[in-house]
């Protein structure tokens, strides 16, 4: 109805916004899945594809690809497909190419594509391909046959079939010809490699094969927001003093000074740079999504933002790498990268801005939309021309905001905390990069203490496996909170992880499961009760209604502790546990 728009509309202001306006729902899902390590693909037939290829080859380390092949065109084909997508030919070392002169003919001229030579039979196919393989610079293999006088389909995928065994690097082929080659194809594909009938499509299958891996080596990085020390700080209570004014005075468009506070609060430069005469306009945006809350924005700002549509979008908060990568999605960024624009040494210090705006977009909350464009870019500096702020509806909830789609490290769950006959020992949420002490930490239970905490024992092989440790130490903290007490090195060196506290949120209720592991070392040093009072602390921060556990009763310590941290114990006989149940609804 007409009353329900208007109401609509004061909670969701119409805002004048130029980048909004530039994206669609495409293309935010699509950043959505480079974030989240997922690869979106053209066809059906790709994705189907992609799925028999993973199951059957390594990933992919890197873009350059190695070409082997009996004929000039197809190989050329390939090279084509590869390059157009960002794949690169490998570049051949002379070892390589030494062994290459010894196994072919003499007129071979070197290079990648390897040319084998029209004459190619089966034993040169295999000869070449054992050299090829070894090549270090080089993150795949394709092998393509055409049917020629002495090319053998049969024969050669029997003389190539246990190079797939062999590899730590993708291996396709492209058997071209089609039912004279059916034999040949079968004999490879019982072999777990994978076959293409034209070679464009094998050199699009490695560009979504280092697509992907590139995507999953940037979701393995956890965004950590700035320590709270030194002048790097941002002034957050300065920025909340300038958005509570004008949220009280109804306002949601910020003035032009307004917002170069906020922006300089977070040490973003608002004095644009000395002119010169190579120059680039730069754009720095967020804007809400209705599914994904707020999303990133970088791109060629300026005259040049409507004209090209520069742009890439990304979700927050961001490390430098992931910053270098949303940038590198755009034409913009070759354009600084070159010799002839001179601002090769700017492209650090523009990541390190763009992490720096995501965490400004992460922290305050009540900022609907940013612009800065043009943010100008030169030998001399950087530094913001224009900038516009809007601010979500003052009549909004906290609880109405936005959420973002990626839950930053918990910052606010650190702390450091007096243990009897140990000091000062850090309490902190876990990290991917704590895997080596987590190792360690294993190192240093007895089976007794494993036994007490998974009910049944565990192999120390099994427990450091790095498949465990990576599901352990890189976790969704929404679902799950784990501490480390991390006790420093007296001489500065690498600390070590004694103990280890998980919440974990049990699904279909509210409730959250806890579990406590202390190093044999540091056991009745008071670690237990401070980790366990910690996780009460965070389960009553993240709303949950109870905290629960189920503990062996020969495990005497931990029932101590969780009766003096306050859980109410109880006996079940039939499955031979003690309950203990924190019910943060009463306390």
């Amino acid at each position: 109805t007409g009353r329900e728009n208007e109401s609509v509309g004061r909670r969701l202001p119409v805002i004048d916004s130029s980048i909004a306006g530039l994206v669609t729902p495409k293309t935010v899902l699509h950043a959505v899945f480079r974030r989240s390590g997922v690869l979106p693909v053209n066809q059906l037939v790709d994705l189907f594809a992609m799925a028999e290829i993973l199951s059957k080859q390594p990933q992919t380390r890197g873009r350059r690809l190695t070409v082997v092949s009996n004929a000039w065109g197809p190989a050329e084909q390939a090279v084509e497909w590869l390059q157009k997508d960002g794949g690169q030919v490998a570049t051949l070392s002379p070892e390589t190419i030494e062994g290459l002169k010894n196994v072919l003919p003499a007129d071979w001229r070197p290079g990648n594509p390897v040319n084998i030579l029209r004459d190619a039979d089966a034993e040169r196919y295999r000869k070449a391909v054992e050299v090829v393989l070894k090549e270090k610079e080089s993150d795949g293999t394709l092998v393509i046959l055409v049917p020629q006088a002495m090319a053998n389909p049969t024969e050669t995928a029997e003389q190539i079939k246990s190079f797939s065994r062999l590899q730590h690097k993708p291996f396709l082929v492209s058997w071209m010809g089609g039912h004279g080659t059916a034999e040949g194809k079968a004999i490879l594909n019982r072999a777990n490699i994978p076959t293409f009938p034209f070679p464009d499509t094998a050199a699009q299958v490695f560009n979504y094969m280092w697509k992907y891996s590139y995507n999953l080596q940037g979701l393995f990085e956890t965004p950590e927001l700035p320590a709270d020390s030194g002048s790097t700080a941002p002034k957050r209570q300065k920025v909340a003093r300038i958005i509570d004014a004008a949220r009280q005075a109804g306002r949601t468009e910020l003035t032009r000074q307004e917002a170069l506070r906020i922006i300089a609060a977070y040490h973003l430069p608002v004095i644009p740079p000395k002119a010169a005469a190579k120059s680039c306009d730069i754009i720095f945006g967020v804007f809400p999504d209705p599914h994904f809350g707020p999303v990133l924005l970088f791109g060629a700002g300026g005259n040049q933002l409507r004209i090209y549509r520069d742009i890439s979008l990304s979700l927050p908060p961001l490390t430098t790498t992931l910053a270098r990568r949303m940038m590198e999605q755009t034409r913009i960024y070759q354009v600084l990268g070159s010799e002839e624009a001179c601002l090769i040494g700017q492209i650090a210090e523009l990541a390190s801005l763009l992490v720096k705006f995501s965490h400004l977009v992460v922290e305050q909350r009540w900022i609907r939309e940013i612009e800065i464009n043009p943010l100008v870019v030169n030998p001399n500096g950087i530094g913001v021309k224009s900038l516009k702020i809007h601010l979500h509806a003052p009549d909004m909830t906290p609880e109405e905001l936005p959420r973002l789609a990626i839950r930053p490290y918990p910052s606010q769950y650190r702390w450091d905390y007096e243990i009897r006959d140990m000091g000062t020992v850090k309490i902190r949420p876990i990290r991917p990069e704590d895997e080596p002490l987590m190792a360690k930490f294993h190192e240093t239970l007895s089976d007794q203490s494993v036994y007490l905490r998974y009910f049944h024992p565990v192999a120390l092989k099994q427990r450091v496996a790095h498949e465990r440790l990576a599901r352990i130490c890189f976790i969704d903290y929404d679902r799950e909170m784990l501490l480390v007490v991390e006790r420093p090195d007296p001489n500065g060196g690498e600390g070590e992880i004694v103990a280890v506290g998980r919440l974990n949120k049990l699904r279909g209720v509210n409730d959250a499961e806890f579990a406590i592991t202390i190093s044999d070392n540091y056991q009745r040093c008071g670690l237990g009760t401070a980790l366990l009072s910690k996780l009460v602390e965070i389960g009553r921060m993240e709303k949950v209604d109870r905290i629960v556990a189920d503990i062996l009763p020969e495990n005497r310590g931990m029932i101590a502790v969780s009766e003096k941290v306050g859980f109410k114990m109880q006996m079940d006989y039939e499955e031979q546990v003690v309950k203990a149940v924190y019910d943060l609804r009463t306390k």
